[in-house]
């Protein structure tokens, strides 16, 4: 009889239960397993720092808007006021934005500065006017909007497609077509800029008006033309048409009241111009 020889385990008097693990891979295991609850905490951390996002409120909204410009103006750091901007709580601001003149001045500042920022952050930029105004490039409250959507939706009221929360929630309560006189895109042909105040808004606003009317317009009573800038031609509807723009007109003393002359347009300047302050 074959007498068979004893094991390792045996030898040495260990009890064997199942097979016998290599403690190298078992190591090599256990490694894995604390590696892979590293790596999805980190996961969690990181998803709850994207969902709660950093939000500031600013005690007087319409103040920082102007503040805004001014720092532009008188050349101080006003990449302050874009990080404010980016992380503002947007449901404080529409608390504060309680009344037209406030969501007017707020939006016609921000506006101004929002240009004048992105304009001298790359000069080159505004060579393609139609990315320059369109691109979502702008962050206010965590939100991508561009800059027509704040001139044409928030400020003009007009439907964007498709229609977005952000402009129907800040959009002003009813369009005041002398916006267009208060507006600067960063052309030569545009309005100065100024800071609106809610308090003289109304007396602003017509000030406004009255001096790029009478600036940019040449009324020939022998030709029956009235030379007027390009603005007329484009936001025609926002002024009631042809009528509407005569009654303006003859609401400044430009024209005559029996006057009903032909509209001419002077081409816009696009060359441009950040120094245009009032």
């Amino acid at each position: 009889m074959t007498e068979s020889k004893p094991s390792k385990n045996e030898v040495f008097g260990n009890k064997v239960k199942g097979p016998v693990i290599n403690p190298i891979i078992q190591r090599q295991s256990s490694m894995k397993i604390v590696w892979t609850f590293i790596l999805l905490g980190v996961f969690f951390i990181s998803s709850n720092c994207e969902q709660e996002q950093e939000v500031i409120t600013v005690n007087d909204p319409v103040r920082f808007s102007q503040d805004f410009i001014l720092a532009i103006k008188t050349e101080q750091s006003y990449d302050s006021y874009l990080d404010s901007l980016s992380k503002i709580d947007l449901k404080d601001l529409e608390k504060k934005l309680d009344s037209s003149a406030k969501k007017l001045a707020f939006w016609i500042n921000t506006y101004n500065s929002l240009v004048q920022s992105k304009v001298r952050k790359d000069p080159k930029s505004f060579k393609d006017q139609k990315l320059f105004f369109n691109e979502k490039d702008i962050l206010i409250g965590h939100v991508q909007i561009s800059l027509n959507q704040i001139e044409t939706g928030i400020l003009r009221r007009k439907p964007l497609d498709p229609k977005e929360a952000f402009v129907e929630t800040f959009k002003v309560d009813k369009l005041d077509p002398r916006i267009h006189f208060t507006l600067n895109c960063g052309a030569t042909s545009c309005p100065p800029v100024a800071y609106y105040d809610p308090e003289r808004l109304d007396e602003q606003l017509q000030l406004a008006t009255e001096s790029f009317v009478s600036q940019t317009s040449v009324f020939s009573m022998e030709k029956n033309t009235l030379t007027v800038s390009e603005l007329f031609d484009w936001y025609a509807e926002d002024f009631g048409g042809y009528e509407g723009i005569i009654s303006l007109f003859r609401a400044l003393k430009i024209i005559g009241d029996s006057d009903s002359p032909v509209l001419a347009y002077t081409p816009y300047n696009w060359n441009l111009d950040i120094e245009n302050f009032e």
